[in-house]
């Protein structure tokens, strides 16, 4: 079996599997190997305490030689063999996994109250709420479920406490996810995807592509759903979209939980 493959049996779900970082500009130090070029690899990169900067360097993955992949293998499997610590904030389905995470965010507004000598200073805090209620996921996301809410549950948690009641609420990001414009792109990426179909099995060149989607897109779309995607998003999902419909009723709703924090405040 080639080790490429072989690797891949040993990867964890949806790890991005690391390589060499020659490409990085970094400090290196040369691993002995078939390959010089393929070997040369910061010495501590794969043990990198961020998740995103071991992923970097899934981009040459495929450019090395089995025998640059021999060299590697070992480091790459013991790095398999447990997410980094970025990670692990985002990888726990189980119930209560984000303990912790409630713990550090009720001593974070103690601390703050007593370095400013303001003890019932009021906190709102913001929920995490990309892709709207769990309980409305499609299929594609059930994977991620319970993780998401877990964490949406432990960050709302500290807003409960006793000592909390009346200066810390919490806010659903959630309720302001536009339904609406989800819908229409999830529609505009199916129609994407036959596009991508027609131009593969009828060897369309790019400029025959782009009008036949622009096509399938003016017949698959309403006037309002192409409004909607041209205007209504600007980022990617995990930004909620860089939608202003979706941020603005995000603030407003941290707004108005400010103000009747405020009100309580006065009156008790």
């Amino acid at each position: 079996m080639e080790i490429r493959n072989s690797m891949k049996t040993k990867m964890q779900p949806g790890f991005t599997i690391l390589a060499a970082a020659w490409l990085l500009g970094l400090p290196s130090m040369a691993v002995a190997g078939p390959s010089a070029k393929a070997a040369a690899v910061p010495p501590d990169l794969l043990e990198n305490d961020d998740g995103a900067a071991r992923l970097t360097l899934g981009r040459v993955y495929g450019k090395l030689t089995q025998s640059d992949l021999a060299v590697l293998l070992p480091a790459i499997i013991k790095v398999t063999e447990k997410s980094a610590p970025s990670d692990e904030m985002f990888a726990d389905a189980k119930p209560g996994g984000y303990d912790a995470y409630s713990e550090a965010m009720a001593h974070f507004i103690r601390d703050v109250r007593r370095d400013l000598n303001v003890p019932k200073l009021p906190f709102v805090i913001g929920v995490l709420g990309v892709g709207g209620p769990t309980a409305e996921y499609g299929p594609d996301q059930q994977r991620y479920k319970a993780t998401h809410q877990n964490f949406r549950d432990a960050m709302a948690a500290p807003a409960r406490l006793p000592e909390f009641k009346g200066n810390v609420a919490a806010v659903l990001a959630e309720k302001y996810w536009d339904r609406e414009l989800t819908a229409a792109k999830a529609k505009e990426n199916e129609i994407k995807q036959r596009a991508k179909k027609l131009a593969t099995e009828g060897k369309l060149t790019p400029a025959e592509e782009r009008a036949a989607l622009e096509k399938m897109r003016t017949e698959g779309l309403t006037e309002r759903e192409r409004q909607m995607l041209e205007k209504g998003i600007s980022n990617l999902e995990f930004h909620y979209l860089g939608s202003a419909k979706i941020l603005g009723g995000v603030g407003k709703g941290l707004a108005e939980a400010m103000a009747e924090l405020n009100q309580l405040k006065k009156t008790n």
